[in-house]
């Protein structure tokens, strides 16, 4: 066939499509689900991972109901790379399953004719798509043909323990830096002439600086952390995280794994026999709905000896990073280039000024003057500077928002009654649903556990305490390949091109 043939548009499948968007990858019982390995070897977000799966299963769809040869993105080729290394679940489950015929991967053969080929064929699979799912692909996941087989074909894989991975600096960044040398290149033009001044009116302008570096550096961060929560706020607080997400946003990671087992604890999911974590009565019956929860009781379930809390948290790290990926996404925690800027920023400012006092100092020495009152203001500049780069938060000003409002909407008659909320439930019953309006929970979440001596969970408590003073310290495990997958890695084919497919 011809890939240029005009084709009539198939009729929509709406058992097959049921079917493919039903099908999970993710493997709840595994440590390291299909999702977070995704984003973990690509560098992307969870949720963006997620969001390239579904798009994923749009192109399954495609491939077998158009008849044309498609060629997936290349986010979407990352996914079918990573998916043919679980061969059971691609070739029995899928394949054999639910497309009822094989789907072979099909790279380029490389040269100017082949690209423009799958060029051709690229754009064909986003008509296609436009046609058939009746809207434009998502272009963060499904870009221009232009850069499908330009940008995107400069990926290479890299050995981290052999180099230094420097990302280009965003819009955002670039502004701040080009601020921040615009400010002090008039410095560098008038430095002969301060280094020259007496010392009073040296200190003098040296403390003006300082104070003028401080309150840019303070506005930066303000705009920098900045986020639109307009939406969130039209919203009840306690329907926008999870109880096990506003405890990271309190406390950190040590604050979910605590909600995470309180959780568990109250479904009776999880025992404490005496200082040792065990499986409870429920833990076949009750399917928490957090990562978090879902890879603490994994965890307990297959310690062989005594739980140690450095061990959990090694076995629940994926879980804690799906979590600051998902506030991230949500506007309610800083992401990582903006907590960067947010650095960068004092580091060029208050650092310059820094750097401008110990050039007078060394003046100073050369001239036999005294520096003494100088030497003092540059201690306290590297220590206004420390603070400034230590007291970074972690939120967005939506998120302190948002912590706000849950504390406040922890009612009074809440806080009374956390010893009535230590009655342990029945699976049977309403455990299942009880989580998002669980007072112990967000009690525990946004109060922390020292209140676990008022209720039946006090032996939690100290096990908690116990676990921090020991400072017990695991091995690391690496998570291999592991279980039917072949390789963890994303190889498959490397390169540009991927992407035409066919079946036998």
């Amino acid at each position: 066939m011809s890939c240029n043939a005009a084709t009539a548009t198939p009729p929509f499948s709406q058992t097959l499509w049921e079917e493919i968007a039903d099908f999970e990858l993710d493997q709840i019982e595994s440590g390291l689900v299909f999702s977070e390995r995704l984003a973990r070897e690509n560098g992307w977000t969870l949720p963006y991972a997620r969001r390239a799966i579904g798009e994923y299963k749009r192109f399954l769809y495609l491939a077998v109901t158009v008849e044309h040869v498609v060629c997936p993105s290349d986010a979407v080729d990352q996914v079918w790379h990573m998916h043919l290394t679980y061969t059971r679940s691609y070739w029995d489950e899928l394949c054999g399953g639910i497309l009822g015929r094989p789907l072979h991967h099909g790279p380029t053969g490389g040269g100017s004719r082949e690209q423009e080929k799958f060029f051709r064929l690229y754009q064909r699979t986003q008509e296609s798509y436009r046609s058939i799912f009746g809207e434009e692909a998502p272009a963060d996941v499904w870009p221009s043909a232009t850069r499908r087989f330009g940008q995107d074909l400069q990926f290479v894989r890299i050995n981290r323990s052999q180099h230094w991975i420097v990302p280009r600096p965003s819009w955002s960044q670039s502004i701040v830096g080009a601020a921040s040398l615009g400010m002090l290149f008039p410095l560098f033009q008038i430095a002969a002439s301060p280094l020259d001044w007496n010392g009073p009116t040296f200190l003098v302008f040296y403390f003006c600086l300082l104070v003028i570096a401080v309150v840019v550096s303070l506005l930066g961060r303000l705009w920098l952390l900045q986020a639109d929560d307009s939406e969130l706020r039209s919203r009840p607080s306690r329907s926008v995280v999870h109880p096990i997400e506003a405890a990271w946003m309190k406390g950190g990671d040590e604050a979910a794994i605590k909600c995470a087992m309180l959780e568990l604890a109250q479904a009776n999911s999880i025992d404490l026999d005496g200082m040792k974590v065990t499986i409870g009565p429920n833990s076949a019956k009750y399917k928490p709905q957090h990562r978090v929860s879902q890879l603490v009781l994994s965890s307990i379930a297959g310690a062989t000896g005594s739980q140690s809390w450095s061990r959990l948290r090694r076995d629940v790290r994926h879980g804690l990073l799906a979590t600051r990926q998902g506030l991230e996404e949500k506007g309610l925690v800083a992401s990582w280039s903006d907590r960067a800027t947010a650095v960068l920023l004092p580091l060029a400012l208050i650092g310059g000024v820094a750097l401008l006092g110990a050039a007078k100092i060394w003046v100073g020495f050369q001239r036999n003057k005294p520096v003494t009152f100088l030497m003092l203001g540059e201690v306290l500049t590297v220590a206004v500077l420390a603070v400034t780069i230590a007291t970074i938060p972690k939120l967005t000003r939506a998120g302190k928002r948002l912590l706000q409002r849950l504390q406040d909407d922890l009612s009074a008659s809440e806080r009374k009654s956390i010893s009535l909320a230590g009655q342990k439930a029945d699976v049977e019953g309403t455990a299942e649903n009880s989580t998002q309006n669980d007072a112990l929970l967000w009690s525990a979440a946004l109060l922390g556990t020292g209140f676990l001596a008022m209720t039946p969970y006090d032996a939690y408590g100290s096990w908690f305490g116990a676990q921090r003073s020991s400072g017990t310290a695991g091995g690391c495990s690496t998570s291999g390949c592991g279980g039917d997958s072949g390789c963890g890695g994303g190889g498959g084919c490397g390169g540009g091109g991927c992407g035409g497919c066919g079946g036998d």
